[in-house]
């Protein structure tokens, strides 16, 4: 419905060429249904959009507006907000729906008062920010008692394999560790991955070498390993490759993972106050 949705607004945008694609903004009229950016992106909101009925909702560093959009079909009322005027622009011309309010805001002062919001959601911004403990303390201040917050980050250890952030957009990338500490004064975490990333040769090995297989038959033998195991965890870890592949590259999954060279290259936590 989602996906659809966006496909339908692509369609009438695409004739103005109004904010250039850096690579690090998601813009989906800019981008190929098959983009790996655009199908990460889309996942993550429609994920939220399982959480967000008849609440009021913050799309905190909302960019495009593309997900505060498709927030707005389910939620009562949604807030989104970028320190970007020119993704505020955008978003009010491409992305505007009776029950959306977009701002200009800066995500570690925000103009809202406490106990203000049912459900917080961050998409890839914590990263962006120094004061990461301040964003969170903001967040906790406006989200009502019982809130929840929704979040996205890179996964240092995939991402910059544990070293220097490479990204010149990201000032901090963390570890999973590192994200729970900040996120000492909610409650209720749960942990979330997207995208396995494979750190052992005879892995990397088996996911290159089945891309030489026929998409038809690959598509057969897939299907059986989910109807043989339906249950992620008790599927053999060379089949669990397969379907980290090609079942679940984008899908937003319980992160339960315990082998040390298979890592997700995204955690979305969801948290509450």
């Amino acid at each position: 419905m989602y996906v659809k949705r966006i496909k339908h607004i692509m369609f009438y945008a695409i004739s103005e060429d109004t904010m250039e694609f850096t690579g690090e903004r998601c813009i989906p009229e800019k981008l190929k249904e098959t983009d790996e950016t655009y199908q990460e992106h889309i996942e993550r909101y429609k994920f939220a959009c399982g959480f967000v009925s008849n609440s009021i909702v913050l799309d905190a560093a909302c960019g495009a507006g593309y997900g505060s959009y498709m927030l707005s079909e389910t939620a009562k009322q949604v807030f989104g907000i970028d320190i970007s005027q020119e993704s505020i622009d955008y978003a009010r011309e491409k992305y505007s729906n009776t029950n959306i309010t977009f701002e200009v805001m800066n995500i570690e002062k925000l103009k809202y008062p406490d106990n203000f919001f049912d459900i917080v959601v961050s998409f890839e911004t914590i990263e962006h920010i120094s004061s990461q403990e301040t964003f969170l303390k903001e967040i906790k201040r406006v989200l009502k008692p019982g809130g929840k917050l929704i979040l996205s980050t890179p996964n240092i250890e995939t991402t910059s394999k544990g070293k220097a952030v490479h990204t010149p957009f990201h000032l901090k990338e963390v570890t999973l560790d590192e994200m729970i500490g900040l996120l000492k004064d909610f409650k209720d975490i749960k942990v979330y991955s997207q995208k396995m990333t494979y750190h052992r040769r005879s892995y990397k090995k088996l996911r290159l070498l089945s891309r030489h297989i026929n998409e038809n038959f690959r598509s057969k033998i897939v299907a059986y390993i989910q109807n043989r195991y339906p249950s992620l965890e008790k599927t053999p870890i060379l089949y669990r490759i397969l379907l980290y592949e090609y079942a679940y590259k984008f899908k937003i999954l319980p992160y339960n993972e315990k082998n040390l060279y298979i890592k997700p290259t995204f955690f979305i936590i969801t948290t509450g106050v």
